[in-house]
Parts: structure tokens; C-alpha cells; sequence
């Protein structure tokens, strides 16, 4: 089944990749239409369960631990200076981090129900050496023995105080904390209206929307030839599409991943991950709760895509203070975790608040 599920998603992201040059629009219909129907497919059949669970890649029933699975961010340069090896210790230490929180979260919350050595063994084996620096492969190494053996022992790890966890956190300090400072600003905004003249009024109606305005935007999404007004137009498709009554999450997934497929870039391509993880997580592939699957590695095989064309951007303009702001929310968004701050649920439940706010208030 992994195979079979494997050469389909290859072949999804050939159906939704196209270069600048021979692409004439970069979400056509026909492309919309496969995604749809290939999730749509895939969730639909019985074969793809294992009990109540989705079966969904290397992520399984969406329960298995994922921290020796957890690939790394590679930028293809010959020799990388000293600001994107740090935009890549940055983005590949917060990412290991995040995958070792989400199988401690697994464990933490099932402690006594699942068996504990896959989590502790997926844990301690952690490639250390793929981080690409050797102080912060040592303090995760020491972080990542410690917690496994508490994990064997049956332990809450949530419970638990660990020096190492400090000790990491001092050199990831020491490495990011005046890099990302001398770098970020804290007034940065991507004005739309720069691209899309009526911009503030499509804003407008889409946050109002709860019929039929969302159709329009997704004619509008099918018709455009520019990469960057796509984009602000799925943006905008995504809040209309929220809240209506002819409204689907697959439809926003539907929409936004050929965007992510192509090899382009944007400064809201934050965002649009966001909206395409939110949407996959609660309305498509699994749900809110605490105990809903959850398809990690899936959803950060697709951020890792992003993280490279951010990467890429600030390869060429490092004082792009967009692609900068992006690329730290990028970074700094959490994995889908079990019992996170949010009191109701998952963080998925959080991420939609924030995505969509305006249509809240």
C-alpha cells in the first residue's frame, strides 16, 4: 500500500508542478479537479484503514512515532555561506525538536496503553550529524538518550525537568537569538493592493462571504497567468471558502497545493501551508481531537518544500525582510501535537483561529 500510495503522490505533484515559462495558468481545473478527487478517493476506501485510522504513507495510522523518520532540509549549494548555514541549523534543529515533542506527546498521552520502546528507540536514534552542527548534534544527542530512557522506564516525560533540555536551548540561543534579531523586523507587511488593484474590496467580500463570492474567486484562481496574484487569490478563496454553505476543506486543499507544488515563489507561502495543513488535518484526512490521527511527516514533507523556496529567496536577496518573516513563521509553527495549549483539541483548532480571525470577529 506505502508504494502504491507513493507513486500516486508522485504523480499528484507532476500533475501540479509547472514552470514559469510553459505554465499558462498555475491552478487549471483539470488540476484542481484529480487533487480533489485523489483525496477524495483515497479516504473513501476501506482498504486505506486500519480500524478507524487512515492509513495516509510513511505516517501510517498517524499514531507511530516519527523522530528517526524526521528528514532534514538540504540547500543545493556547493558551498553555503555562514547566513544560510544558519537559516538551515535554524530550520532543520527547531524541526527535530518539534518531531521528538510530537512522539512525546504520542507516548505521554497513551503512557500505559501503547508500548513504549518504538517511541524511546525512534527517539534515541535520531540523526544527530544530519543537523549540521556539531554542538547542537551533541546537546540533542545527551537530550535525545535521556528522554528515551525515561520513556522506557514509563515516565511523563511532561512531568519531567531535564538539564538537557536547558543545555539545548542555551546554544540555540547562542546560535539564532542575535542572528534572528539582526535580521527580522518587526513591521513588515506584504501590501496586496500592489498587485491587485481592487484588492480591499475582493478582501472584503471574501471575509463577508458565505455563499457564493467564493465561486467567483475560484474562477478568478483559474484564470490568472501570474504566480503572485494566484496566490492572493487562493488566500482569498480559502477565507470565502470558510464558514459557507457551498464550502469544502478539500476544495482549499485543492487549491493551494498546486501553488506549493510549483517551484515559485511568495511571501504569503506561509500562509497558504498553513491554510492547506489546517484544512487536510481537520476536514479531510483526520480531525480536532487530541486523539485524531495526525500526519506529521506528510504535512512537514510539504514545509520542507516551502522552507527551500524561502531559502532560496533570501539565497539571492538576503535582506528581503518578507521572505525572512516568512520563513521564521514557517520554522516557528508547531507540528499537529497531542495535548497542546489548546484546551478544546488539537493545535490545529488554534491554527484555524488564527487563519481565520476576521471572519471570527
Amino acid at each position: 500500500m506505502k508504494k502504491a500510495f507513493s507513486f500516486v503522490l508522485i504523480g499528484i505533484l507532476l500533475l501540479c508542478s509547472c514552470g514559469t515559462k510553459n505554465c499558462e495558468e498555475y491552478v487549471d481545473k483539470r488540476a484542481y479537479d484529480e487533487c480533489r478527487a485523489w483525496y477524495l478517493n483515497y479516504v473513501s476506501d476501506t482498504a486505506n484503514y486500519q480500524e478507524d485510522y487512515l492509513i495516509f504513507g510513511d505516517d501510517g495510522n498517524g499514531f507511530i512515532p516519527i523522530s528517526d523518520l524526521h528528514e532534514f532540509l538540504k540547500f543545493n549549494e556547493k558551498k553555503n555561506g555562514d547566513f544560510i548555514d544558519t537559516l538551515l541549523w535554524l530550520y532543520n534543529a527547531t524541526q527535530l525538536l518539534d518531531a521528538m515533542i510530537y512522539d512525546c506527546s504520542t507516548i505521554d498521552r497513551y503512557n500505559g496503553d501503547f508500548n513504549p520502546e518504538p517511541y524511546a528507540e525512534a527517539i534515541s536514534n535520531i540523526d544527530v550529524n544530519a543537523i549540521g552542527n556539531e554542538e547542537l548534534g551533541s546537546v540533542f544527542n545527551a537530550l535525545s538518550q535521556a528522554i528515551a530512557e525515561d520513556i522506557r522506564n514509563g515516565q511523563l516525560i511532561d512531568t519531567i525537568y531535564y538539564e538537557e533540555i536547558h543545555q539545548l536551548h542555551g546554544v540555540m540561543d547562542k546560535l539564532f537569538d542575535g542572528f534572528v534579531n539582526s535580521h527580522y523586523k518587526d513591521e513588515v507587511t506584504y501590501d496586496c493592493s500592489g498587485y491587485i488593484a481592487d484588492y480591499e474590496m475582493i478582501h472584503n467580500k471574501a471575509i463577508a462571504d458565505t455563499a457564493h463570492y467564493r465561486d467567483e474567486l475560484l474562477q478568478l484562481v483559474f484564470n490568472e497567468k501570474d504566480f503572485e496574484k494566484t496566490c492572493i487569490y487562493a488566500r482569498e478563496f480559502a477565507y470565502a471558502n470558510w464558514h459557507n454553505i457551498n464550502g469544502e476543506g478539500i476544495d482549499v486543499v485543492a487549491v493551494i497545493e498546486p501553488l506549493l507544488c510549483t517551484a515559485e515563489y511568495s511571501p504569503i507561502l506561509f500562509d497558504l501551508w498553513l491554510m492547506w495543513r489546517t484544512a487536510l488535518q481537520t476536514n479531510v484526512l483526520s480531525g480536532y481531537s487530541n486523539d485524531s490521527a495526525m500526519y506529521n511527516l506528510y504535512y512537514n514533507a510539504m514545509r520542507r518544500r516551502v522552507a527551500y523556496r524561502y531559502i532560496e529567496r533570501l539565497n539571492k536577496n538576503p535582506n528581503d525582510a518578507l521572505a525572512f518573516d516568512g520563513f521564521l513563521r514557517l520554522v516557528y509553527r508547531n507540528s499537529i501535537i497531542r495535548n497542546s495549549g489548546c484546551l478544546i483539541g488539537n493545535n490545529s483548532f488554534l491554527d484555524q483561529m488564527e487563519i481565520y480571525r476576521e471572519k471570527i470577529q
